[in-house]
């Protein structure tokens, strides 16, 4: 079904990078993930993802942070439940020599067909054809940032910023709204 039907779009996995830049206080993330929410797209945070970005910085402020992401309508916390899925995670982390958050929110991806949301693409691309199904990354990055060096952007946040998306992705009529124009091919190579 389209957006356009009322069905709920394709929710976005956060990663750590995303994770770890809210709670260090990056305000332009937070606004952007608030948008989001506020504008009805579902955000899976992946459990061990929270974990690293616990570890990042140890604070009261970060658990505050990261209880308050959790708060917000539109995100669901997918844990690790049970053996199956600990295989299942070893297995990625096998593949993709992923660390075991990454890793976590690579399987969870990969599992549910969602698009991952990072800052940091150029690690995402490295691992992005380790598994059966190819991984799908939108990265939010600054619009001064060259393609390629720093690949492309989706969002709105305080500053202006530029929607880029991989190769063979077509961006939901919701990052379209989000980024105000239809989102630039992501430059690189995957098969």
């Amino acid at each position: 079904m389209s957006e356009d039907s009322g069905a709920a779009p394709a929710p976005y996995v956060l990663d750590v990078s995303v994770l770890t830049a809210i709670t260090r206080g990056d305000y332009g993330i937070m606004t952007f993930i608030q948008g989001l929410d506020a504008s009805g797209q579902p955000l899976v945070i992946p459990a061990l993802a929270i974990v690293a970005a616990s570890l990042d910085l140890r604070s009261d402020d970060t658990e505050a942070i990261l209880h308050g992401l959790e708060r917000l309508g539109t995100v669901m916390i997918a844990p690790l439940r049970d053996a199956e899925q600990a295989v299942r995670l070893a297995a990625v982390i096998a593949r993709t020599g992923l660390d075991p958050w990454d890793a976590h929110v690579a399987a969870v991806a990969d599992a549910a067909v969602c698009p991952i949301l990072t800052l940091d693409a150029a690690m995402w691309r490295e691992h992005a054809a380790d598994l059966d199904e190819p991984l799908h990354v939108i990265e939010i990055a600054d619009p001064g940032e060259a393609p390629g060096g720093g690949p492309g952007a989706l969002g709105s946040c305080q500053r202006p910023r530029k929607c880029r998306t991989l190769p063979g992705q077509s961006p939901s009529p919701r990052v379209r709204a989000l980024c105000g124009a239809v989102p630039a091919p992501f430059p690189c190579c995957l098969g």
